[in-house]
């Protein structure tokens, strides 16, 4: 299956960012933004943004935006704008703004806007139930209900709706000859000194809705809205919405939405979204999503999505994704990604994917993929690969995996232990013993090195193989003979020889030979000789020699595929597309935007922007540009108005138009003793219209292979009897009326020509009627004939 990405763009999860993710896209969890994400977009949650996510569109959370989210729309919380969400609309809460939320419309709460949110109104809804706006206007509930009569706000409980109005028991009063004037913000009057309103003059921007709201401090640009939201030292630029959010200290232009979320010291530029996340002390630019995400003691930088994520005292530039993952003293610069991954005292420095990954006491430095990975008790520099789905621990630093494969070898240099599974490495049953003593306390690792006297211990990343990872990069991995000199962090390179030079960031190569020399980032060569001579940034390159190039020349390839035995082997341009053995096997490098499917397609020459499709098992090149050329294709009887090249291979239309031809004159030949010559036949064409019928089968049953063989099949023929010419008949006669190859063999009839033909006759045995009618008449006339 093709699918086609941007280049700067993310995903994490199955089926994220599937198909057609733009540039910059974001797309972290099952079925997030996996069809039409456009550029900018970020979808985190399972099904976040699926369908058509609009540009510079955010969705958070499970099915939040699933459908048709507008450009630039946000969305937290699960089902939160899930159809049809509007341009820049804001919706905040499970199920808020779910189904036709308005343009420029915010809902804030669990259900707020649930259905058909007008046009730039405000919900915010903490009652539970649905609350739906018709018009434009703000809506909130609930709201408590008080007797006084020197109110300036009113709330209709009926409408939901808060409106201003004079109060109803007196006129607002004025000191000195200044009355409160027309045109004043409403957020200009809340201001009673004990006698009289107070219109407080508002210059910078600030908004303080609710008792207690932005009270003291507020910064320029500032908005808080709820009980206490953003009461002492809100920062410019702040964002505070719900009750207690932001209470005390909110730096500058920092975000918090959620009943108690950031309610205590949150550092400048971070962001706080949920019940009483990032709720004391959350660090700058940090970020908590989800009830209770980094509540309490949140570092600089760090990342906590997901309910009581990065609950308590996470790390700085520390991530944690899932709920409860890196819940309780997760440390700087770990991830924990899945339900329970890294829940407590997760080490610094440190990796878990999956549920229950590392859960508990993972050690620094550590790495544990798979559901239970390391769940108790991981030690400091150890690997986990786990695909069991029960616990697998380590006690020591090493390198583990469960399953794996069982196989009677005695030449190897790595062995396995089946009760601990445990990858360990030792000496060849007749080899030597090293020259000292393997030290205590270094990784397995480091110790699979052998310089010819002794054991060598690496320092960085993962080597294994002798000459392996020289000048090896942080995070990297090579295993083989001489593999990953001078490579760069997160690449992978596996196979004797593979990666031997340069090999750039998170580029990876598998199979000897494999991106030999300065492999772009990004770049995947899989098989022997892949992608082995710089190869483009994040091209493809799978199958032996596939996407080779020349040692002294460029393979390029940016963003290009090649899949198949030497597919694209002499190198290729950027942006195509090669699927097929020998597919653009010896082509330019200067093509762009090509795609060549079947062995031999385009394997001389091909052209920019040119499809080719090539069953012959036969070089197929094309070297027009814009064009789409397929062979073999299968000849019927029909009334078709394309016509097929057998020579280019090249499917295109015909005019008959005046402009589309030249040297016209008048024909002049005779046609008559042509035409006696044609003879006409009666015909059946070979295998045409001849299908399989099958019994019949109960749609419902699954069959096995041998089942399905066992089922009776006919072999229908409808092909019906035909008249006309046989090509090789006619170009005996008059080879101008065949269409031939170009060894000369006749391949079809040229019906126009001939039905030119046919009317220079009709024509000829017309005025030959006339002349002959004309004569008998006079012969009539002078008494002969009666």
């Amino acid at each position: 299956m093709l699918s086609t990405g941007g280049t700067t763009n993310v995903r994490l999860g199955r089926s994220a960012g599937n198909t057609n993710q733009s540039r910059s896209g974001v797309a972290v969890g099952n079925n997030t933004g996996s069809l039409n994400q456009s550029s900018g977009a970020t979808a985190i949650g399972q099904s976040a943004g699926h369908n058509s996510q609009g540009a510079d569109a955010l969705a958070v959370g499970s099915n939040s935006g699933e459908t048709d989210q507008s450009k630039g729309a946000i969305a937290v919380g699960s089902d939160a704008g899930r159809v049809n969400q509007g341009v820049d609309a804001v919706a905040v809460g499970s199920s808020a703004g779910e189904a036709n939320q308005g343009p420029s419309a915010v809902a804030i709460g669990k259900l707020a806007g649930n259905y058909s949110q007008a046009a730039k109104s405000i919900i915010i809804n903490a009652s539970g139930n649905v609350l739906n706006s018709s018009t434009n206007g703000l809506f909130v509930d609930p709201i408590r209900n008080v007797d006084m009569t020197d109110n300036v706000l009113y709330y209709n409980p009926i409408l939901k709706e808060i409106v201003y109005g004079a109060a109803t028991m007196q006129s607002p009063t004025y000191s000195g000859d200044t009355f409160v004037e027309e045109g004043v913000h409403l957020n200009d009057f809340l201001s009673w000194d004990g006698t009289r309103w107070v219109p407080n003059r508002n210059s910078t921007g600030r908004v303080g809705i609710s008792s207690g709201a932005g009270e003291t401090n507020q910064g320029p640009g500032a908005v808080a809205v709820g009980n206490d939201a953003g009461n002492a030292d809100q920062g410019k630029e702040t964002l505070a919405v719900g009750n207690n959010t932001g209470s005390d200290d909110q730096g500058a232009n920092s975000v918090a939405v959620g009943n108690g979320a950031a309610s205590t010291s949150q550092g400048g530029a971070a962001v706080a979204i949920g019940h009483e996340s990032g709720m004391a002390n959350q660090g700058d630019v940090a970020v908590a999503v989800g009830t209770g995400a980094g509540k309490s003691g949140q570092s600089a930088s760090a990342v906590a999505i997901g309910n009581e994520s990065g609950m308590a005292n996470q790390g700085d530039v520390a991530v944690a994704v899932g709920t409860g993952a890196g819940k309780s003293g997760q440390s700087a610069s770990a991830v924990a990604i899945g339900e329970m991954a890294g829940q407590t005292n997760q080490g610094a420095k440190v990796v878990a994917i999956g549920t229950d990954a590392g859960k508990t006491n993972q050690g620094s430095c550590a790495v544990a993929i798979g559901k239970k990975a390391g769940e108790l008790d991981q030690a400091d520099n150890s690997i986990i690969l786990n695909a069991t789905g029960v616990a697998v621990n380590a006690s020591t630093s090493g390198f583990f995996v469960d399953p794996i494969r069982n196989e009677n070898r005695t030449d190897k240099v790595l062995y396995y232990n089946t009760t601990l599974k445990e990858i360990v490495y030792g000496i060849p049953v007749a080899a030597a013993e090293p020259s000292e003593p393997v030290p205590d306390g270094v990784t397995v690792s480091g110790f699979l090195g052998w310089d010819g006297t002794g054991w060598v211990t690496g320092t960085v990343g993962i080597a294994i193989g002798s000459l392996s990872g020289v000048g090896q990069d942080t995070d990297a991995i090579a295993i083989g003979f001489g593999t990953g000199s001078a490579q760069k962090f997160n690449a992978i390179a596996i196979g004797n020889g593979t990666a031997s030079t340069g090999q750039r960031p998170v580029a990876i190569a598998i199979g000897s030979g494999s991106g030999l020399l300065y492999q772009m980032p990004s770049a995947i060569g899989i098989g022997r000789d892949s992608s082995k001579y710089l190869s483009g940034s994040g091209s493809v390159a799978i199958g032996t020699s596939a996407m080779q190039g020349g040692s002294s020349e460029l393979t390029g390839g940016f963003a290009s595929i090649a899949l198949g035995f030497a597919a694209c082997s002499d190198g290729v341009q950027e942006y195509c597309t090669s699927l097929g053995a020998h597919s653009m096997s010896s082509n330019a490098t200067d093509r762009t935007d090509v795609l060549a499917i079947g062995v031999y397609a385009c394997n001389s020459v091909s052209s920019n922007n040119t499809i080719v499709l090539n069953g012959t098992g036969a070089g197929l090149g094309n070297a027009v540009p814009d064009s789409f050329v397929v062979k073999p294709i299968r000849n019927a009887a029909g009334p078709n108005e394309l016509t097929y090249n057998p020579v280019t291979g090249e499917i295109t239309y015909a005019t008959s138009s005046l402009e589309t031809k030249e040297n016209i004159k008048v024909f002049d030949r005779e046609t008559g003793d042509i035409l006696e010559q044609l003879v006409v036949k009666e015909f059946n064409f070979k295998n045409k219209n001849k299908y399989i019928h099958y019994d019949p089968v109960d749609p419902a049953t699954i069959l096995t292979v041998a089942e399905w063989d066992e089922i009776g099949d006919e072999v229908i023929d409808k092909g019906e009897t035909q008249f006309g010419f046989v090509a090789d008949e006619v170009q005996e006669i008059i080879p101008e009326l065949v269409y031939a190859d170009p060894s000369g063999a006749a391949q079809n009839i040229k019906w126009n020509s001939v039905t030119a033909m046919l009317v220079k006759q009709n024509q000829a045995l017309t005025s030959r009627i006339a002349a002959l009618s004309a004569r008998f008449t006079t012969l009539s006339n002078l008494g002969f004939g009666s």
